[in-house]
């Protein structure tokens, strides 16, 4: 069986066997739980095989896991490799059994002895197998979990672009408000030209009737200079009397001409009256529209608050994924933006509303905790494994 020895400075080492899966971090969902804020909660893990290999797999870790002093993802541990776990260093041990032939020889007592070693081991190979299976479970549950959660982030993804489409709807709408606005002030200005030529035809028309009504009088005042001249003259009589019948039939022509005035000026009249009825309906309709144009620019402005800050989410991490582009692989700046994303992407919970999905807790191992303070010795040996 392999073996992790973890050394921490002026601290005893730890030995901790490696079988099946094995998590290390700062939680207590841990296998191992380092105590130490420069460990993340969950900073590596270790899959044995049952062909012997392991792999060492870094959990996105703040401090990384190196070997050989190189950052990495995943790696096949092989004889030799230097292991670093943040401020820890380690080390891995693999452990050979070797069958001594000449043992063989020895009688049947001892291969009665060996064959009864050999079935104890497979026995132990089987219950290996049967972990390592649970452990392959979890890791596909693990994997089917992450699917989920990139599921999830795809709907709401869909659900920031349908919001942004109905977004632009509503801006459309508001648009089509404006100019129906616009169009009923441009009418009422029209009605407005109309009720003032209207207004100043019939002022035209009662100075027109005024002028014939001082003509009638002065015809009239024509008319007694006239008489005064028939009783003053027998000889002008006929001449009177044809200068009057001119002047009864301009007069006539005058009453005809100020009842056409009378009737046009009735006209005007009835023309302002339906002109205002017609403004005061069309300020009925401007105003019973200005409610649906206030709700339709408030609602406008709690959508443009919603979208603000999933707009501002978006950008930034475009902008991650951007600059993650053109940095090298494995990098420390990589790491760094790796673990910022992953920071970001938590964020998109709390903008918007949506089931929380919480990692299941890994089974506790029989591991002591690691303090990093220098002289202080471990916490309690206290057991961790599960059963």
């Amino acid at each position: 069986m392999a073996k992790l020895t973890l050394i921490v400075a002026d601290e005893p080492e730890v030995v901790i066997p490696l079988e099946g899966l094995v998590t290390l971090g700062r939680d207590e969902d841990n296998d191992v739980v380092i105590d130490d804020d420069r460990i993340s909660r969950h900073h590596t893990v270790f899959v044995c095989y049952d062909d012997g290999l392991i792999e060492i797999r870094d959990m996105g870790s703040t401090a990384g896991t190196l070997i050989n002093d190189e950052p990495i993802r995943s790696h096949f541990y092989q004889e030799g490799d230097r292991l670093a776990l943040g401020p820890l260093t380690a080390r891995i041990s693999l452990e050979a059994t070797n069958i001594d032939n000449a043992a063989i020889g020895a009688g049947e007592k001892q291969l009665a002895e060996l064959t009864q070693s050999i079935e104890h081991l497979s026995r132990q190979r089987g219950d290996l197998a049967l972990a390592l299976q649970e452990s392959e479970t979890t890791r596909s549950a693990a994997q089917q979990e992450i699917q989920n959660l990139l599921a999830q982030q795809k709907e709401e993804q869909s659900r920031l672009e349908q919001l942004s489409k109905e977004g632009e709807q509503v801006e459309l709408q508001l648009k089509d408000l404006r100019n129906q606005s616009a169009e009923l002030e441009e009418r009422n200005q029209s009605l407005k030209a109309q009720a003032d030529k209207t207004e100043a035809e019939t002022q035209a028309a009662a100075e027109k009737l005024t002028h014939l009504t001082k003509e009638h009088q002065s015809a009239e005042e024509a008319l007694n200079r006239v008489r005064t001249e028939i009783s003053s003259s027998e000889h002008q009589k006929s001449e009177l009397q044809i200068a009057f019948q001119r002047v009864q039939s301009e007069l006539s022509a005058q009453q005809i001409s100020l009842q056409e005035t009378a009737s046009a000026e009735n006209s005007a009249r009835g023309l302002i009256s339906e002109l205002t009825a017609r403004e005061q309906e069309l300020r009925t309709t401007l105003e019973n529209l200005s409610p649906s144009i206030e709700k339709a620019r408030e609602d406008l402005k709690e959508i443009e608050a919603r979208l603000t800050p999933l707009r501002d989410w978006k950008a930034s991490m475009d902008q991650r994924y951007e600059r993650l582009g053109s940095m090298d692989k494995d990098s420390e700046e990589e790491i760094e933006l790796w673990r910022e994303i992953e920071e970001a992407q938590a964020t998109l919970f709390d903008l918007l509303p949506a089931a929380r999905i919480h990692t299941p807790r890994l089974t506790r191992g029989d591991f002591p905790r690691i303090s990093n303070r220098s002289g202080v010795p471990l916490k309690s040996e206290r057991i961790r494994r599960s059963s």
